[in-house]
């Protein structure tokens, strides 16, 4: 056989399955040509039978051939098929056309050649029908219509009010999907239109259910604009917002083939007012083609203003607004010609209406018609917004083409305040622009943080805060030399696809309970320099841009103290430790080296012998840290001086580069004598009796938790770096050696110096290095030593010095807490007061540190009390060393409660003590005598088990004894509840319970 093949079913009877045949042109000619040639052979038949015999031959062949309809089951394909040609829905809005597509199915091969369209209307609507240019993708709604097509019967060129009619298009398309049927009926008319396309297989121009091949009928209901229902939903607005943002989509309808442009939104506030209100201009200066306007406004940068009221005619319009504030706004004005002038009043400017309405957004599956406002000025929370959904059939929508219901969304109160973003400073990161800039170690892992805080007096984080971030790298590739940048877990080798960039999500983040969250990065193949920016996002906040530069490690190398001191030929230790820039340390491949160095400018060649390089020392670095021991090889005093560094060490006792600078270390050899401590003494006044050395002061506090740090380790904070002010008071003094009748005393250089108080920081005061409690410092060549210490403990406070043998003691005076940093409010008061007693009741008024507070201003306190009683005294005004004190006599008949309330106001200059940093406490107290206190016990006498039970009145008591049970009710604080035992000398196990709570389990030998 020759020709096009095609699959067809054959219809075959219930029960049986179907059969398929593959059948060809040609083959429909050989059928009928068997049948004929079988007439003209054979010649027992009637002419009436051959012409039967030829038409069900006929008949045959065309049903084999896929030409003829033959009844077939439901399930059975068709062979071509109709359905819109965007979108599924087959509903569209009046006045709009609805574009339908024809395609075969896999079981078509022919063509579309005959191809036409069959519409029911049954209504008798004014149909108007067009036939879209089918180039564009078949997911596509078509641009244009490129045809009106033929009627039949015949009607107006486009349109036709006949109950059904046939449409045979003017052009057919060879592509798939490319013929396509568009329907529309008068925006005023409701109406149902079925549509069937059809291969008109006999050419007789309409739809013949047993000859053509036809697809299913789609039909298509309109609807009037005005019977309209709509889904509009805003995305909920947040305090200080700029901006307004809300998707519309018409419920039961194809959204997707409804021109953008056709669509909109009218932006209002909740009570349908303005968003963007009239302002009266009282003057104006216009000047180098700006116009500046005095005038009370609520107006933005970027919105449009309607400017009415110049006597120039030019000067109005709609224009754009330059910059604005609460009292000016500019514009520019394009007129070349302007002249300055000034003075200018009766002008307003209204905000123009392309502000509240927006149109001609793109439909998408995932936006509906999305629109955003024009700028507004900062939304206010508990305030409303409403968005109005707009339809025009044709042209932009204004505000009063309303169609379905408005939607209307209330401000709410944004969480966060500020949010910043920073490296975390570990020993791969540290900041170097606090919230916009730090640096990171070539090709490491690192973190990058982001705290969002609340907007409270002191500010706290904000936990579960949802965060995005985006980020940017440039040159990522895949490809040798590869450049990577992994982020939480999932590697980036294209710039293009990291999260943020183009339509690729944000990275999404919450927030911890302190308002942190944290994202995990990795490099690799970066090269120094190399910047990776992030920039996070929270509600309606931004952070300032974070860039992240990517450098090398930087080794130093410390020596501490900055010289040593010993005796000749006593080797003397020499500690060394080294960090890179972020507080990281080397590998285990590096030594230390001393290296003899005649040239340093401490050097003083010893009285005897000078020494040499032969005094070299040596030793591995481990963990960043390695101690030298130095012995000198020369004789006498003097002064021996060595450059430390860091090496790589390689093999055959080689060395590679050098990764530290030299640091110089001086060894002094001094005689013995020299080096015995026998005196210590501080700054400040020495009593003659005490010997005590006192600072007066009155020092000012340091309001910081005392911590430790090294500036040497890099990471950590130093205090002075905390919330709050350090004050110093530096201890200094001189240790000296013991004189006698024939030797003068002498300063002892290097002498180590410990001065210490619990609960005080302290400070070398020729190093970066804090410590809590205590110090040791090293004394200079002078014998002087020198350390800072800070309080936040006011009062005296007393501080021990030791050097060797020798002490001292110094006190510093340090001053009272301010009035303004109280933090703890407490009342002194009995919970029980005896009736015919004075009642005592204080108010103490602490700080942080348990410093009390004095108050003086008035209105840094109240006090209320409500009761009976006398006062005894009079209210207090103040808090005198932390504590307002109140008396009160009560009489002999005096029952009921007392309620006291102290309050604190921590800036004193209101008396409403409702802000964040005020106190207030109440405290009730019971005229009566205190209920005994409650308790339980067991014990034995006189053969007996006896529970106690005081305090416990009402209560149900329990005992278990040996497995078995006992309870009653206690009928006073005084219960007693006591049950025979069978003999003496035993030790059992009691267990009591109050009220099914197991309280006391106890051993008794019953007696």
């Amino acid at each position: 056989m020759s020709g096009q093949y095609v699959r067809y079913p054959l219809p075959v009877r219930a029960g049986l399955s179907p059969a398929w045949l593959v059948v060809t042109r040609s083959c429909v000619l050989q059928v009928l040509c068997l049948w004929g040639n079988q007439e003209r052979k054979t010649n027992y038949m009637s002419k009436n039978m051959t012409r039967k015999g030829l038409a069900v031959g006929t008949t045959f062949a065309l049903t084999l051939a896929g030409l003829v309809g033959v009844a077939a089951p439901a399930h059975a394909t068709t062979g071509i098929t109709v359905e819109p040609s965007a979108g599924t829905s087959y509903n569209m809005i009046s006045g709009e056309q609805f574009n339908l597509r024809v395609f075969g199915q896999s079981n078509y091969a022919g063509t579309f050649s005959n191809l036409k369209w069959a519409v029911t209307n049954a209504g008798a609507a004014t149909v108007t029908v067009k036939q879209p240019d089918g180039s564009p993708a078949a997911s596509e709604t078509p641009a244009t219509n490129v045809a009106d097509g033929s009627f039949s019967p015949a009607g107006s060129s486009s349109a036709s009010s006949a109950t059904s009619f046939v449409v045979t298009p003017a052009n057919i398309g060879t592509a798939a999907g490319s013929n396509l049927l568009g329907v529309s009926v008068p925006a005023a008319t409701a109406a149902t239109i079925e549509v069937r396309a059809f291969i008109d297989l006999n050419g007789n121009g309409s739809f013949d259910s047993a000859s053509d091949l036809s697809a299913n009928v789609a039909t298509v209901t309109f609807t009037k604009p005005a019977d309209l229902t709509a889904t509009t939903t805003i995305t909920s607005p947040t305090e200080g917002d700029t901006s307004i943002v809300a998707s519309v989509s018409f419920n039961n309808i194809n959204n997707e083939q409804v021109p953008a442009a056709n669509v909109g939104a009218f932006f209002t506030k909740g009570d349908g007012s303005t968003l963007y209100p009239t302002a009266s201009v009282t003057a104006t200066v216009l000047a180098s083609n700006v116009a500046t306007y005095t005038a009370s406004n609520n107006f933005l940068a970027g919105q449009t203003v309607v400017v009415a009221g110049h006597s120039t005619a030019t000067y109005n319009g709609t224009l754009t607004i330059a910059s604005a504030s609460a009292t000016q706004f500019t514009v520019a004005i394009t007129n070349a010609n302007i002249a300055a002038a000034s003075g200018l009043t009766g002008i307003t400017a209204t905000s123009a209406a392309a502000n509240s309405v927006k149109s001609n957004s793109t439909w998408s599956a995932t936006d509906k018609f999305k629109f955003t406002s024009s700028t507004v000025s900062a939304l206010v929370k508990a305030t409303g917004v409403k968005v109005q959904p707009l339809y025009k059939v044709s042209g932009s929508p204004a505000s009063t083409d309303t169609v379905a219901t408005a939607a209307t969304a209330v401000v709410v109160a944004r969480k966060a305040a500020t949010i910043v973003g920073d490296v975390v400073a570990n020993t791969t990161g540290r900041v170097t622009n606090a919230g916009t800039a730090g640096q990171t170690l070539l090709n490491s892992s690192f973190q990058a943080k982001v705290v969002v805080k609340d907007g409270a007096t002191t500010p706290a984080g904000v936990g579960g805060a949802a965060v995005t971030a985006t980020i940017t790298s440039t040159g990522l590739q895949s490809t040798a030399p590869a450049k990577t940048l992994t982020v939480n877990g999932t590697t980036y080798s294209s710039s293009s696809a990291l999260p943020g960039q183009g339509s690729v999500a944000k990275l999404a983040l919450t927030t911890n309970a302190s308002g942190e969250a944290v994202i995990n990065f990795t490099s690799a193949g970066y090269s120094a320099n190399d910047t990776i920016t992030v920039v996070f996002y929270t509600e309606n906040l931004t952070a300032s841009t974070l860039t992240i530069t990517q450098v090398a490690a930087s080794y130093t190398a410390t020596v501490r103290p900055s010289f040593f001191v010993t005796t000749d030929g006593t080797a003397v230790s020499v500690p060394v430790v080294v960090y890179d820039q972020f507080g990281g340390v080397p590998a285990d491949k590096y030594d230390v080296r001393a290296t003899f160095d005649a040239n340093n400018n401490g050097y003083s060649a010893q009285a005897t012998t000078a020494a040499t390089s032969g005094s070299n020392a040596v030793t591995a670095l481990v963990g960043g840290r390695g101690t030298l021991s130095i012995t000198d090889n020369g004789t006498g005093l003097g002064v021996n001086s060595y450059d430390v560094t860091v090496q790589e060490r390689l093999a055959g006792n080689n060395y590679g580069s050098t990764i530290t600078t030299a640091v110089e270390v001086n060894v002094h050899i001094v005689a013995a004598a020299t080096l015995v401590a026998a005196t210590v003494t501080s700054n400040g006044t020495q009593d003659s009796t005490t010997k005590v050395y006192a600072i007066a002061g009155p020092v000012a506090l340091s309001l910081v938790t005392p911590t430790a740090y090294d500036s040497v380790t890099v990471l950590g904070a130093a205090p002075t770096s905390f919330t709050g002010a350090l004050t110093a008071q530096n201890i200094t003094g001189t240790v000296s050696t013991v004189a006698n009748a024939t030797t003068a005393a002498v300063v002892v250089p290097g002498a180590l110096v410990t001065v210490s108080s619990p609960g005080m920081l302290f400070q070398d005061g020729s190093t970066g290095r804090y410590t809590v409690g205590s110090i040791t410092v090293s004394a200079n060549t002078s014998g002087v030593y020198s350390v800072n210490v800070y309080s936040n403990k006011s009062g005296k406070q007393t501080f021990a010095i030791s050097s060797g043998a020798a002490s001292a003691t110094t006190t510093v005076v340090f001053a009272a807490a301010a009035a303004t940093t109280g933090t703890s409010l407490v009342i002194d008061a009995p919970d029980y007061v005896r009736p015919g007693s004075t009642l005592t009741i204080k108010g103490l008024l602490k700080d942080k540190y348990g410093n009390n507070i004095d108050t003086t201003a008035a209105d840094r306190i109240k006090v209320s009390y409500t009761g009976p009683g006398l006062q005894v005294g009079s209210t207090p005004t103040a808090y005198t060393e932390g504590v307002a004190q109140l008396g009160y006599f009560l009489g002999s008949n005096d029952t009921g409660t007392i309620s006291v309330t102290f309050s604190y106001n921590s800036d004193g200059t209101d008396d409403v003590f409702t802000s964040d940093t005020d106190l207030t406490v109440t405290k009730t107290i019971t005229i009566g005598t205190a209920p005994a206190a409650a308790k339980v016990n067991v014990g034995s006498f006189n053969g007996k088990l006896v529970v106690y039970a005081n305090g416990y009145n009402g209560k149900k008591i329990s005992w278990k004894v040996g497995g078995k049970w006992g309870s009653a009710v206690a009928a006073s604080d005084t219960a007693r509840f006591a049950r025979v035992t069978p003999r003496k000398g035993v030790t059992v196990s009691v267990q009591i319970y109050v009220d099914g709570v197991l309280t006391l389990t106890k051993s008794v030998v019953t007696k």
